[in-house]
């Protein structure tokens, strides 16, 4: 007999639209970033996290990567030598 625990997951979604820094076109992407509210999931003190604090984790990180440049898919491409 197996025990089968389903935890929920706090999730946040963030957007960004920004310009290749090599040839100027409009990138715009999307992510999603998620975390369980598991027992398993803790902070720095050893407690399990809150809804809250995974929240704010994860708006931290958002920012981080909404601030972060990217390629559009042509110079990504070139840059790999795929095309």
């Amino acid at each position: 007999m197996t025990i089968r625990y389903t935890f929920d997951v706090v999730k946040y979604q963030a957007s960004k639209s920004l310009p290749c820094p090599k040839c100027s076109k409009r990138v715009k992407r999307a992510k999603t970033f998620e975390q369980t509210l598991s027992p398993f999931n803790k902070n720095a003190q050893g407690v399990p996290k809150s809804r809250a604090e995974i929240w704010a984790e994860e708006r931290e990180q958002a920012v981080a990567w909404q601030k972060s440049a990217e390629l559009c898919r042509k110079c990504q491409c070139l840059v790999e030598g795929r095309l």
